[in-house]
């Protein structure tokens, strides 16, 4: 939420080189823009790569050139960027609500699978496990914190945003918190708990849709698994 909030007022200014710019010097925009540009570089590698892999589960045709559709994914990626800002975003708003509506599902059936007597059940297993070392720990922060690196793209797509801008910019942060605030701990409490140690953590999503309502969620969820 306070990443939210913050990003609005950085969306506002017109992005993280110009907030930094303005606000101190533009000695401090430059590294600023360094670093999200390695940031953005890393993010789109790393989701081209889990989206194909997510889809090598269906189309097992694609196993043995995980790779190969990785670079792919990522050309295609630069012909969509071609096309300009507004392009880039309305069609990733599209696989956004797709991904967000099948993940909705997947909470609403594992929710009915469980029935409201055993819904949390799995909170009690949460401290069971193995104690996490000071490593793991900043591993998993440093994940997460990158996972939340998409969040820069609304400030970078502020010069295209409707005005006012403030209140665009908070409004789509507003639905990014609920989304995620209904969606994410519920699944990786799930994920985590009722699938097993050998459950694959690239196809946990697709894994609790099968789970809760046999294959056709499961397929589902693994084609809507790339935009995520």
């Amino acid at each position: 939420m306070l990443l939210a909030i913050k990003y609005t007022e950085v969306a506002e200014a017109g992005g993280v080189v110009t907030i930094g710019t303005r606000a101190f010097h533009p000695y401090v925009g430059l590294p600023g823009g360094m670093f999200i540009l390695v940031d953005y570089f890393l993010s789109a590698a790393l989701s081209a790569l889990s989206g194909v892999i997510y889809l090598s589960a269906v189309f097992k045709a694609l196993a043995p050139v995980v790779v190969l559709g990785t670079v792919g994914a990522l050309v295609i990626l630069a012909l969509l960027n071609l096309l300009g800002v507004k392009a880039s975003a309305e069609v990733t708003a599209v696989f956004a609500v797709i991904a967000g509506t099948i993940q909705l599902a997947v909470v609403a059936a594992v929710a009915m699978r469980l029935g409201p007597a055993h819904l949390f059940d799995s909170v009690q297993q949460v401290l069971a496990g193995p104690r996490l070392t000071p490593i793991f720990l900043l591993t998993g922060f440093a994940g997460s914190f990158l996972a939340f690196s998409g969040l820069e793209s609304i400030a970078q797509m502020s010069p295209v945003m409707a005005e006012p801008r403030r209140r665009v910019a908070n409004l789509g942060m507003g639905l990014v918190v609920i989304t995620i605030g209904l969606t994410s701990p519920l699944l990786t409490l799930w994920s985590t708990t009722l699938l097993g140690r050998r459950a694959n953590p690239d196809q946990f999503i697709s894994l609790l849709g099968g789970y809760a309502a046999g294959q056709l969620l499961s397929s589902r969820s693994q084609s809507a698994a790339p935009c995520c």
